[in-house]
């Protein structure tokens, strides 16, 4: 599922396709534009089955409500009994980028 802002973002590279010289840089390009364009918060729904010591976990979903909706559909029972809940995904934080020195 995708977001108007990755649809956007995707678009926009999709556009200017004759930019790319290969298409190794152009499929770069369009995983950085749906990354990047993903800007909101995303919730998964995880499910502790009864009697198991296991954890599954369902998502990502665009808001808590779509979470909701999801448990309240039955589709994520994995076993009778099983208990979930619904946290927000906190995105993995990235190193900063070094600076390449062009002196010589």
């Amino acid at each position: 599922m995708t977001t108007k802002a990755q649809r956007d973002a995707i678009n926009g590279v999709l556009a200017h396709v004759a930019r790319f010289d290969d298409r190794d840089q152009l499929v770069e390009a369009l995983a950085q534009a749906a990354l990047v364009g993903d800007v909101g918060t995303r919730y998964v729904v995880i499910v502790k089955n009864a009697g198991w010591r296991d954890y599954v976990v369902f998502g990502p979903y665009a808001s808590p409500d779509t979470a909701r909706k999801a448990i309240a559909s039955g589709a994520l029972a994995t076993r009778e009994g099983g208990r979930c809940a619904i946290y927000a995904m906190t995105p993995q934080p990235r190193l900063p980028k070094k600076k390449v020195s062009t002196r010589k």
